[in-house]
């Protein structure tokens, strides 16, 4: 064994220096596999200090791959970690391909920096916050459901100045904090002392849990059930994807927890980290088995100047990027942080799971060339109380694919996309090949461009902001209805059914105010309809024509 004192100096430090041994496989029993918890912690100490990188070598007698097992979570301590080149597999790899990975146990995190509230976390550390995680695949074991294990990992938001009055039971105000948006609609909420029934996460007070019935503005939403009692400064939980308000995230690959928004005194997640070449899987050789997720990050924790690239990550959550929800003993708060920071990268990477992407805020993002696959909702990029407003804002966004199996069932309430805040692009926006096609498509971002929708399974469109355009380029036949509750905003599909025979390029029909169904074209040749000069003729009331003559 090398001389442990001759390391300091390393710039990579194998994990098998310190004891660990790669004799596991990436799924079944784990009974005869090393457990190396202790060895790759005490590696990661030691690069803590040092300022140096861990290191998982192959293992050399195996043929196959080589699996560390870890019995219990790993603080990385914002480390590098790399395994040799290609470690992790091909982006779609299963726990048996992986040529090296990180395994964890059932129910925990594979590695987890921690609370920073040392009150419930005595042994956390700031992490150092630039990791370089490279060339590794990490195993989420999903045989068990965790989610209940981590109370504070809620993918929905949580506010602090929420009321209902006297005169309307059913109507829910709020000042600032909970910032409603249209997205809401149909989503659980549970509002604290305004009920019979218990809360949810064993808060011991008593709660309305129903759904948003509708959206009004961002300081107004109506309830599907009356509340019990008028309440004020009430504690609010808004879920998000179709989930219960008791539904937490389970076990992770990858976390940064937080669950009070004033911890830590100063951001510490990853600020300039890179995530390249990382296959993310889970046991179960599905990503869609007991709430598993891929990266989480909360509050403060969140990233910033962060890049994620040709990085597989396969969970039921492959990606959440939540608000601290703090608490009602020492909450209303100022600011609730949000779960993304600023000029983060994502670039070639694949997400497969039921919960696509959960993130709430963050400017000035790139989300581009992602694939997502399996997604039953999302992704969804949600507005939050915070140190911003407007966020998620500046966002370019481009998902070319997302995709079911063709003989999968649309179930109805999947969104296919969410984007709120402003001033955001999306180059190009994919939807999923299900049937019957019943998906929605939820645009509550104003002054935002989607400039190719390539729709195949999306019957609603649905947009409350301002003075933002859809353009769709591709449909799969279906009809689709165009509800919108804002104003300024424009629906565009393109057709090819020129004068002569298709020949002539596309032409634009546009639909306009609160029309419930896409029709005949109100505008052509993108000019309005009571804008047409000489230079048109009408061909009847659903096609206009340049002349010819």
């Amino acid at each position: 064994m090398v001389n442990l004192n001759n390391l300091h100096n390393a710039t990579w430090v194998p994990v098998t220096e310190y004891g660990a041994v790669g004799n596991c496989t990436g799924n079944g029993s784990t009974a005869s596999c090393t457990d190396n918890s202790a060895a790759i912690q005490n590696a990661v100490n030691h690069c803590y200090t040092a300022n140096c990188a861990v290191y998982f070598p192959a293992n050399p007698a195996s043929t196959n791959q080589t699996v560390y097992y870890s019995s219990q979570a790993i603080n990385p301590k914002g480390v590098s970690l790399s395994g040799p080149p290609g470690a992790g597999g091909s982006a779609n790899s299963n726990t048996a391909n992986m040529p090296v990975a990180v395994r964890g146990a059932p129910g925990k995190d594979v590695f987890a920096v921690g609370d920073p509230d040392t009150t419930i976390n005595p042994g956390y550390v700031a992490p150092h916050q630039s990791p370089n995680v490279r060339n590794l695949g990490i195993i989420v074991d999903d045989s068990t459901n965790a989610s209940a294990s981590f109370p504070n990992r809620l993918p929905g938001r949580t506010c602090y100045d929420g009321s209902i009055s006297a005169g309307n039971m059913s109507q829910l105000n709020s000042v600032a904090q909970c910032v409603f948006q249209g997205g809401d609609a149909g989503q659980t909420i549970a509002i604290y002392g305004a009920g019979t029934q218990a809360c949810p996460n064993g808060s011991g007070s008593t709660c309305l849990v129903t759904t948003v019935a509708g959206y009004a503005s961002q300081n107004q939403i109506t309830l599907n059930a009356p509340a019990a009692s008028t309440v004020s400064s009430a504690q609010v939980y808004v879920s998000v994807d179709g989930l219960p308000a008791t539904q937490t995230v389970g076990n992770c690959a990858y976390s940064y927890d937080s669950h009070l928004p004033s911890m830590p005194a100063s951001p510490q997640g990853p600020i300039t980290g890179v995530f390249e070449d990382v296959v993310i899987s889970t046991t179960s050789g599905s990503p869609l088995n007991n709430y598993s997720c891929g990266f989480f990050f909360q509050g403060r924790e969140g990233p910033y100047q962060t890049i994620w690239s040709h990085d597989y990550i396969g969970a039921e959550f492959p990606f959440v990027a939540a608000t601290a929800p703090g608490n009602s003993s020492n909450q209303p708060i100022s600011t609730i942080s949000n779960g993304f920071q600023d000029y983060n990268v994502f670039e070639h990477t694949w997400m497969i799971g039921t919960y696509s992407l959960i993130t709430y805020g963050g400017g000035f993002e790139n989300f581009r060339d992602v694939q997502v696959s399996d997604a039953e909702y999302g992704p969804s990029f949600i507005r939050a109380y915070g140190l911003e407003t407007g966020s998620p804002s500046h966002w370019y966004i481009d998902i070319p694919e997302i995709e079911l199996n063709y003989s999968s069932t649309c179930s109805n309430g999947w969104t296919n996309f969410r984007l709120a805040g402003d001033h955001n692009t999306v180059e190009r926006l994919g939807s999923q090949y299900c049937s019957p096609a019943n998906l929605t498509l939820q645009m509550d971002s104003s002054d935002t461009e989607v400039r190719h929708f390539m729709n195949a399974s999306v019957v609603n469109i649905n947009t409350t902001g301002q003075r933002s355009r859809i353009k769709q380029t591709y449909t799969n036949g279906q009809t689709l209805a165009w509800n919108d509750t804002g104003f300024g905003n424009t629906y565009v599909t393109e057709r090819n059914v020129g004068a002569l025979d298709s020949i002539e390029p596309m032409r634009d029909q546009y639909a306009g105010g609160n029309s419930t169904a896409i029709g005949p074209a109100t505008l052509a040749h993108d000019r309005s309809a009571f804008e047409r000069t000489g230079d048109f003729l009408s061909k009847g009331g659903s096609a206009y024509y340049l002349k010819t003559i």
